[in-house]
């Protein structure tokens, strides 16, 4: 196996470093956040502060950069009146609903509610390929 050259290896260490400075200008500079593989346990403050994407992906590709995301704000909720199915997308108000054995015939109508926000916080991270990052995902839990 082949052992990487000086040059390379310096490459690789100024890459970190100008990934680490890019990432920490994104990251909030008010409140604690403390993660584990699959939470965010995290203060009013930095939440409040996280730039949030719950329509989008960030601008820039920093290892290190975090974002939020509510993955019940993409699209409008419905609930059909008579059977209880939910529905997620774009629709009118008293639509039939499309469930097999509901809908018109039976007086099934979908109405519009609104469901609580399910916030999850996104980060860059390294992945085996170095010009690709990854995302990693984590529940939030606010204090």
């Amino acid at each position: 196996m082949r052992q990487a050259s000086f040059e390379e290896k310096m490459k690789a260490v100024e890459q970190d470093a100008y990934d680490a400075r890019m990432a920490a200008m994104t990251l909030p500079t008010r409140g604690t956040c403390i993660v584990d593989d699959e939470t965010a346990v995290m203060d009013r403050e930095y939440f409040e502060a996280l730039g949030e994407y719950s329509m989008s992906m960030p601008t820039g590709v920093f290892i290190g950069k975090r974002w939020k995301r509510d993955l019940n704000g993409n699209a409008p909720h419905w609930k059909c009146s008579k059977c209880g199915a939910l529905f997620t997308g774009w629709t009118t108000e008293g639509h039939p609903c499309n469930k097999q054995g509901c809908g018109v015939a039976v007086g099934g109508v979908l109405h519009f509610f609104e469901m609580p926000p399910h916030w999850v916080m996104a980060e860059y991270v390294k992945t085996d390929d170095p010009s690709m990052a990854g995302t990693k995902w984590r529940e939030i839990i606010v204090l």
